[in-house]
């Protein structure tokens, strides 16, 4: 069952009624038609999709009030906290963050439906299958409408966070817009696997002394794929009987050329969701140390991450229902919070805290929170100085 299966059971198929572009329409160069399924099925794409999406619903998202002095503070009681804490009934924020991240990165197109209480406010914003939704401007306007399946919605109903796009309307959707080159990447995983199913060799040619009828030769061929087809039937021994001579054909590819366009459709696909290599493992094989990695992982969350957080920051901003623009309302406001995941290890979050004690930048207890410690319960005084004469 896929991500959006619970949802999509309750709409029609997209394509019957032409809905925004939809991958699944789509066919590469290669000839195979490339859908968000097929490609979520290539292990390169899934590692990418789901290594973004897991950090984004791992990052909490924080509600902070801007004060009269220019500091923010964190307002762990305004409803759009709790909202985005549990924002179903059946989903904590974690998860609905990451079915927001992975329609993103597959989509290019979040979509919820908002359900309302009796006083109107938004107390639930459903996950919609992206490739249920036809997105158009009104008649005459600006503002968008969805349609899910037979419904109309207005934008009222609907948060909608797009992708990149090129009208405002509707993202580009990642997979679409790479669907040759991961078409091409199917279709080596596919001549990979029958290579190997057929025994790790190429194609033969079976020569018979005599002329045989077509019936004959049939069985013939039969016979041998029988006998020699399959990896659990590799280097078995042959036994040929009334003159047959076989001709092995020439591979047109050598192992090493396979892995090495492996090798460029994995680093594409990591280029395609801006990935570092070494969370990709394509330099695997390369020196790699903790330096190189730290700097991969700041690379990570400074283009991977942090355009798609911000997109997500000002997607939730601007929607009147969750936030307020006027008023005491627009004090308020969201962010991810990324500092565990560019945070080092103790002993250099400990070395900086320091620099940042000394200089009055931050106070004991905010050190002691950036290891995992709790505020001390009394102050410490300071041991007493003892000079040589009263030893």
């Amino acid at each position: 069952m896929g991500l959006f299966d619970r949802f999509r059971a309750q709409v029609e198929p997209v394509e019957e009624r032409g809905m925004l572009p939809n991958p699944l329409t789509q066919r590469s160069y290669s000839g195979k038609t490339v859908t968000v399924e097929s490609g979520l099925e290539l292990i390169p794409v899934y590692s990418a999709v789901n290594l973004i999406s897991g950090a984004i619903s791992s990052l909490p998202i924080r509600v902070y009030q801007d004060v009269s002095d220019g500091s923010r503070v964190i307002a762990p009681k305004h409803r759009a906290q709790r909202l985005l804490d549990r924002p179903t009934p059946t989903m904590a924020g974690d998860e609905w963050r990451q079915i927001m991240a992975v329609a993103l990165l597959t989509w290019g197109n979040f979509f919820a439906l908002k359900e309302r209480g009796p006083d109107g406010y938004v107390t639930a914003l459903w996950p919609v299958d992206p490739s249920t939704v036809k997105v158009t401007r009104q008649d005459g306007s600006q503002k968008l409408e969805y349609f899910v399946g037979r419904q109309r919605f207005d934008e009222s109903s609907m948060l909608h966070i797009r992708g990149m796009s090129d009208d405002g309307v509707v993202g580009f959707s990642p997979i679409q817009q790479a669907r040759h080159m991961l078409g091409m990447a199917a279709s080596l995983e596919e001549f990979t696997s029958k290579f190997f199913a057929n025994g790790a060799r190429p194609g033969v040619i079976l020569r018979h002394p005599s002329r045989l009828t077509p019936d004959a030769a049939e069985r013939l061929r039969a016979q041998w794929h029988a006998a020699h087809n399959g990896s659990d039937k590799a280097f078995s021994t042959v036994v040929l009987e009334e003159g047959i001579e076989v001709t092995t054909l020439t591979m047109p590819i050598t192992d090493s050329e396979l892995l090495g366009l492996s090798r460029l459709n994995l680093q594409q696909i990591a280029l395609l969701f801006r990935v570092p290599g070494s969370l990709m493992m394509t330099d695997s094989g390369s020196s790699m140390t903790y330096s190189t990695v730290e700097s991969e992982t700041k690379a990570f969350v400074q283009w991977a991450l942090r355009p798609w957080l911000v997109r997500i920051e000002n997607a939730l901003l601007r929607d009147p229902d969750i936030f307020k623009d006027v008023g005491l309302g627009s004090q308020f406001s969201p962010r991810f919070d990324v500092t565990e995941m560019l945070r080092g290890d103790n002993k250099s979050t400990a070395e900086t805290d320091v620099m940042l004690l000394g200089a009055g930048i931050i106070t004991v207890d905010e050190a002691r929170m950036n290891l995992g410690l709790n505020p001390h319960p009394e102050p410490v005084a300071p041991a007493p100085v003892m000079d040589a004469q009263t030893q």
